[in-house]
């Protein structure tokens, strides 16, 4: 007869029990990401929205690389940030600072203004990458490992969709202001997300 050894011996690990908050925080953190997601494409229109509204080509040049300066600038500040303040609130006034951004490009009557909100918009690059990864690190913890790939996958997958998305809406409503006035409601659900995610962890963790 073969003996067993301890090698050939298996053991089944206890299934795993996801809380029932945990699968809402879950749920709020992927709805943040995805509406965050959608954003950083409009900076691309940004552009054709400043010669739309009667701006030189070369203003309109210099929009996209002023959002994209903060782009860079951004993800820096996030980090000083939320070293200071925390996480939460980092990610809140980020998108606090979108919002301003997209009110200012709405009502741009000067180079001056329509450069300021072009600038500001770019603070959206952070709370899509910067914001993701430490938002889902410090909501999930010992989770992060399965939580992020998924809400980072499916917050890439509605980006990439609403480009496309984009697109389609100024084509059927002609004018690139809807876009801005999505950012402000995408922003404001945003800052709402944020806030149940944390509370939804809150109680998770009594």
């Amino acid at each position: 007869p073969i003996k067993s050894t301890s090698d050939d011996i298996k053991v089944n690990a206890p299934p795993i029990v996801i809380k029932a908050s945990c699968f809402v925080n879950f749920l709020f953190l992927l709805l943040f990401s995805i509406l965050v997601t959608a954003l950083p494409s409009v900076v691309s229109h940004i552009p054709s929205y400043a010669e739309s509204i009667h701006f030189s080509s070369s203003t309109a040049a210099l929009t996209l690389s002023f959002g994209l300066a903060m782009n860079v600038l951004s993800k820096i500040l996030f980090g000083f940030l939320s070293d200071k303040i925390g996480v939460k609130y980092t990610v809140i006034f980020m998108c606090a600072v979108n919002l301003v951004s997209g009110i200012l490009l709405l009502s741009a009557s000067s180079a001056g203004v329509l450069l300021a909100g072009s600038f500001l918009f770019g603070t959206v690059f952070a709370a899509t990458t910067t914001g993701n990864v430490l938002m889902t690190k410090e909501l999930f913890k010992e989770g992060y490992d399965k939580a992020y790939p998924l809400i980072n996958f499916l917050g890439a997958v509605f980006g990439a969709v609403a480009t496309v998305l984009l697109g389609i809406l100024y084509d059927v409503t002609g004018s690139y202001r809807m876009m801005f006035v999505l950012t402000a409601i995408f922003e404001v659900v945003s800052i709402l997300t944020v806030n149940l995610a944390y509370i939804a962890r809150k109680k998770e963790t009594k």
